[in-house]
């Protein structure tokens, strides 16, 4: 039969979806059309492997992983290389990133290696992608860097229905290594996921947000939350790297600071009082007044 018409005979299904069919097509064509990856998307899987060596098979697994153009769906694709019953990881060297679901895939059906290797092979290939792969991991927490999370990411991981619970808060507890950039978006998210899943931060990811600018009545709740954890000395850190008048709770001697009138900062002022810093919080008197007032005589 003339090799020309090879490509007709596969995309009519007139030629069936096996191993030697499909070999020697991409011996003579190299590279899968749209006619013929639609016909193998039809077929669902590569049949009469037996007399393939797992070497060719694990080469046509990838050759077909790789054909997006021929066959847009990952999932299909996958599927497809599932069927060659490949008998070792897939060298994921040899498999081109996309921003599409490939990464979780390929990880579910156990088709590549579910390592930081993985991960950093398709780093940079875009959020659909970093979520599919961080959806299927189950070991993710055993290797989570940020050289695999880029911050720009961060404001859609912790808004994710896909993304475990463990993970989000891997990152956020690490923040300052994982935000290096400190954008808006990043730590607005972070304050916003936190405050929401009610979550006890770190001292070090308070600090971090204090430090970086955000405003105390964002950050204050998340102190008084985390209290039972901090010593005296995170809480007094925190509050002097807080904008005014923050850092003149933390300051010693007489003081009379105006503070919102709300139940944080009253939690606040019994801290502070229990260091020593202030003996009273003192709710607005009179009408049409909102602040409270934290004091030390």
């Amino acid at each position: 039969m003339p090799p020309i018409i090879w490509p007709s005979l596969l995309a009519q299904g007139r030629s069936p979806a096996t191993f030697p069919n499909i070999a020697a097509y991409l011996e003579e064509f190299t590279t899968l059309t749209p006619a013929v990856g639609t016909a193998l998307a039809a077929a669902g899987s590569i049949t009469d492997i037996s007399s393939a060596t797992d070497d060719t098979r694990s080469q046509l697994a990838v050759t077909i992983i790789n054909s997006r153009d021929a066959i847009p769906d990952p999932t299909k694709r996958t599927q497809l290389a599932v069927s060659l019953d490949v008998s070792d990881y897939l060298d994921v060297d040899s498999i081109q990133p996309e921003d599409s679901t490939l990464l979780g895939d390929l990880i579910a059906d156990d088709l590549i290696a579910d390592d930081a290797a993985t991960f950093q092979r398709f780093a940079d290939a875009g959020w659909t992608a970093l979520e599919s792969g961080l959806r299927t991991s189950s070991e993710i927490n055993n290797f989570i860097s940020p050289d695999l999370i880029r911050e720009e990411h961060l404001p859609r991981l912790w808004a994710s229905k896909d993304v475990p619970d463990a993970v989000k808060t891997t990152l956020i507890q690490q923040l300052r290594s994982y935000a290096p950039g400190q954008t808006h978006e990043s730590l607005s998210a972070a304050i916003s996921f936190a405050s929401t899943s009610r979550l006890k931060l770190s001292g070090d990811t308070i600090g971090f947000l204090a430090e970086s600018g955000c405003p105390g009545r964002t950050v204050i709740p998340l102190l008084v939350a985390a209290f039972s954890d901090l010593t005296d000395g995170e809480v007094v850190g925190i509050l002097r790297a807080l904008e005014q008048p923050y850092p003149e709770l933390a300051a010693s001697g007489k003081k009379n600071v105006k503070v919102p009138n709300d139940d944080d900062h009253a939690a606040l002022g019994k801290r502070l009082n229990a260091i020593g810093l202030t003996q009273r919080f003192n709710p607005p008197r009179g009408p049409g007044r909102s602040l409270a007032s934290l004091t030390h005589p």
